[in-house]
């Protein structure tokens, strides 16, 4: 039976994380440090796959079954899609498909590297 305040707490972790993203993703241009050389995708792909496994984290522990998390990485994806296009209206970005599909890599990696995690030995260390 899955512990109704660890679950909550995962909750919590991963709204205060996709918090920071809309935050960092709000900010003009001129606000934020130049990434060059491919290191906003990075970053994209970072911040993605962070999120994946946080909500995968939370789901587990919510007792959610492999059958009910299918619909995560085209959240997250969907949710880099608008991301992207919200930030047409920031002031020094701009929008961009390269970076939608670092999200989506960051995506597909973080919830493939979540599911390997948690059927690990390191399980234990991401309860």
């Amino acid at each position: 039976m899955p512990e109704r305040g660890s679950a909550r707490r995962a909750w919590v972790q991963a709204s205060l994380w996709l918090a920071v993203m809309i935050t960092g993703t709000s900010l003009p241009g001129t606000m934020l440090p130049p990434l060059e050389n491919g290191l906003d995708k990075v970053a994209h792909f970072g911040i993605n796959a962070i999120l994946a496994f946080l909500v995968l984290r939370a789901l587990r522990r919510g007792g959610a079954t492999p059958r009910e998390v299918w619909w995560v990485v085209p959240a997250i994806m969907a949710y880099g899609a608008l991301d992207e296009l919200h930030q047409l209206w920031i002031p020094f970005r701009d929008a961009s498909v390269n970076d939608w599909l670092a999200d989506s890599l960051g995506a597909v990696s973080g919830f493939g590297c979540s599911i390997y995690l948690f059927k690990s030995t390191w399980a234990k260390w991401f309860e």
